[in-house]
Order: C-alpha cells, then structure tokens, then sequence
C-alpha cells in the first residue's frame, strides 16, 4: 500500500507536468512538448488517484504496482537520454574555422524573433563577424502564428546588424529538425557551397546532440555551436521536451 509521501509525490509530478504542459502552450516552438507533458501529468495523476485508493482496492493496487514499474522504466530511460543530450552542448571549436553556417530556426513572434532565435542569431553574428569567408543557410519555415518564415526573420535579423546579403541562403520550407538537415543539405549542394562538407550547426544546447547527430546521418560534417537559452525555465522545460523528441526518434529508428 501506497504511504503518505508516496500519494505526495505523484501529486505533485501531476501539478507539475501539468503546469508545464500549460506553459508549452504559450511558448513558441514549445507547443509540441504540450501533449508530453500533459499525458505524464495524466499518468501521475491517475497513479496519485491508486495511491490514494489503494488501501480498499485491489485493482487500484494493481495500477499502483504496475505505474511504480513504469516510472521506474521512464526514469532510467530519461536519465539516459538526458545523458546524451548534455553530453552534446558544448562548442566544438572546429566551428570557427568552418566554411558555411547552418542556423536552426526556432519561433517566431509575428514578424519578432523568440528569445531562443536571438540566442541562436547571436552566436551565429559571432561566427560570420569573425570568419569573412563563411556563408550562412538560415533553415525554417513558417509555422502557426508566425507571419514570415522563420529564415526570413533570421535573414532579417543578421541583414539589420550588418550582415552582407550575398553571404545568407534561406531554406524556408523545413518544419522540424530532420527536415531542416534534408533541405539545408539539398540547398547546399544546389549552391555549390560547403565544398569540404563541413558545416557549423547553430542551435540552442538543449537542441544541439539531436541536431549534430541528424546532420552526421545525412553526411554533414557537423561541428555544433552552442547557444544559451535564457532563462532557467526555459531551459528546464526545453530540456524535459528535448528528451521526449529524442526518445521519439530512437523508438521509430531516426537517430541510430
């Protein structure tokens, strides 16, 4: 039988996952962890529900033991994806010397880049202003509540600061991850660019190790470039919503 500060715990990994999934839902290119998040608040939800129940139910004990087998299972699981994700956020230092620049997108505000794309435009401002010779491919298309696509906005962004035209291509067609690599790497063998294919890839930590390992599948030299998320709580939410995605593509045979 359930004790007392096990009936605590599912509560609040309830209020929790639930309170994350609402916070999914306002956060641009965090929505599609919304539907992650709320299915594990569920899950808690019903095990807080067994635990409560589990004294005068046999079949509420028999959930009981079976979710505690499964949280066990999820936990082991998720440490070891978060393992490999982290194990990825650092800058490979290769990436200064690289030739062209794949820059994730990320949401959109309307026509304002999200706080994840600043980050992201940053370092890759950085990399162009310190490398004269190296072009940019901006890859993003243009999702739900976003007016331009999201190259178009990154595009933008790095023409205000100063950036010549000539050096940006825009891929804006791509919906998510593995799209961005498949069309970058056609829009770069269209150009003629990236002839040693090499390529720093710009994205978020959180984003790093899946978007290296994608572009390493699709014979892309990748050499990540880390950028900050800001804020602790996005990062927090991004890291937890990044595990889901990378389990995903290990579970359908995207990733290995």
């Amino acid at each position: 039988m359930a004790k007392t500060h096990e009936k605590i715990l599912y509560i609040i990994l309830s209020a929790l996952s639930l309170l994350c999934a609402g916070a999914c839902c306002f956060l641009t290119g965090a929505r599609f962890g919304a539907f992650f998040f709320f299915c594990f608040g569920a899950g808690m939800a019903i095990l807080a529900a067994a635990a409560v129940r589990s004294e005068r139910s046999r079949s509420a004990r028999i959930i009981l033991r079976v979710g505690r087998a499964g949280l066990v299972c999820w936990l082991i699981s998720f440490i070891i994806v978060e393992g490999f994700i982290i194990s990825g956020e650092k800058t490979n230092p290769e990436a200064e010397n690289a030739s062209c620049i794949i820059v994730l997108g990320t949401g959109v505000n309307g026509y304002t880049p999200s706080l994840c794309m600043v980050s992201r435009l940053s370092a890759a401002y950085d990399l162009l202003l310190n490398n004269p010779e190296a072009v940019a491919v901006l890859s993003g298309g243009r999702g739900e509540g976003e007016f331009v696509s999201e190259a178009q906005a990154m595009h933008d962004w790095l023409i205000k600061k100063g950036i010549d035209e000539g050096r940006l291509y825009m891929e804006d067609a791509s919906r998510n991850t593995i799209e961005n690599m498949d069309f970058s790497k056609a829009l770069i063998k269209a150009e003629g660019i990236c002839a040693d294919g090499g390529a720093a890839v710009v994205t978020n930590e959180f984003h790093l190790w899946r978007s290296c390992r994608l572009a390493s599948l699709r014979g892309i030299k990748a050499y990540g470039v880390s950028a900050e998320t800001p804020y602790l709580y996005l990062k927090i939410i991004y890291h937890i919503r990044e595990y889901f995605s990378v389990t995903g593509l290990i579970i359908t045979g995207r990733l290995f």
